[in-house]
């Protein structure tokens, strides 16, 4: 009997790369699930390997009865591209998440883990937040990661399926590029590579928690290896470092100084957001591994190369 595969949505983004990366490396079968106007070949999404299956959101629905899990971590928007616009969450990010939900309630064993967000959700706060605390978002893009929240978890319990949503810090590293302002670290490297201005919104003193790719990843093989029926675990590095302190690590690990320019604050990022991810570490016995310092080394290095 052959083995149940996965279906990856988003897999042609910067995660997604390499969660589809590490999942070759474990011989695990698995569909890129491409968007349904994307009529590209698989070496535009920078893959060049024949093991990797590629499907469309029309065509993965034929594909659910050989489906064991799906991982989601599909995103068009960042909090910037829709401020003042709460329409493109809903038509971008949210719809497509309910077309899902609403084509899988037919096989209520495929599991779904979904990507949402701590950075966004909780909103400000002077303390690490833990899942148990108030939502709060700051931005539409945030309010959007929310609402998916909330519609998977009535999916879950009206279903009994199995649902696991991971919010985590800011993920960064190799393969990162950065778009619509998004992505501090790989900003940075990008602009000092090029030479060009950096711009920061605000002081520079909101505090942020960084966490490295291949942490990330590995953090998504453990919940691959345990089945949850309903479960929210923040992802992070355990330490939050403010704008000044990545600027001055990466200044130090470029081995000059950085062209930044403060300009006014936005309204759509928090200020302050550390993430308490004892709960994850407890469930799952993993821990981070990649300090800040050797990430952003590694990523400058992937940049150079």
């Amino acid at each position: 009997m052959q083995t149940k595969s996965i279906l990856l949505y988003g897999g042609d983004g910067f995660i997604g790369r390499a969660m589809a990366s590490r999942l070759l490396a474990d011989n695990v079968h698995f569909y890129i699930v491409k968007k349904q106007s994307d009529k590209t070949t698989s070496s535009s999404s920078g893959y060049d390997n024949q093991k990797i299956s590629y499907t469309n959101w029309k065509q993965s629905v034929d594909l659910l009865p050989t489906i064991s899990t799906i991982i989601y971590l599909a995103s068009a928007t960042t909090p910037a591209s829709s401020a003042n616009k709460p329409t493109i969450e809903g038509a971008q990010n949210l719809a497509p998440l309910l077309d899902v939900i609403e084509s899988v309630q037919r096989y209520p064993d495929i599991r779904i883990i979904y990507i949402s967000s701590g950075g966004t959700v909780y909103g400000n706060g002077n303390n690490s937040f833990k899942e148990t605390d108030n939502l709060s978002p700051l931005s539409y893009y945030g309010a959007g990661k929310v609402a998916a929240e909330i519609f998977l978890g009535t999916y879950s319990r009206t279903n009994k399926s199995p649902v696991t949503i991971l919010r985590p810090g800011n993920i960064f590293g190799p393969g990162q590029y950065p778009k619509n302002s998004f992505g501090l670290i790989a900003t940075l490297l990008k602009n000092h590579k090029n030479n060009m201005v950096t711009p920061i919104w605000g002081d520079g003193n909101s505090t942020r928690d960084y966490l490295y790719i291949d942490d990330f990843i590995e953090a998504c093989m453990s919940v691959l290896s345990k089945q949850n029926q309903y479960s929210i675990y923040n992802l992070g590095s355990g330490h939050s470092y403010s704008v000044r302190e990545i600027i001055d690590i990466t200044s130090k690990v470029v081995g000059s100084k950085l062209d930044i320019k403060y300009q006014s604050a936005r309204n759509v990022d928090a200020t302050n957001c550390a993430l308490d991810i004892d709960k994850f570490k407890g469930m799952f016995d993993w821990k981070p591994v990649v300090s800040i310092e050797t990430g952003i080394k590694m990523t400058w290095d992937w940049l150079n190369s």
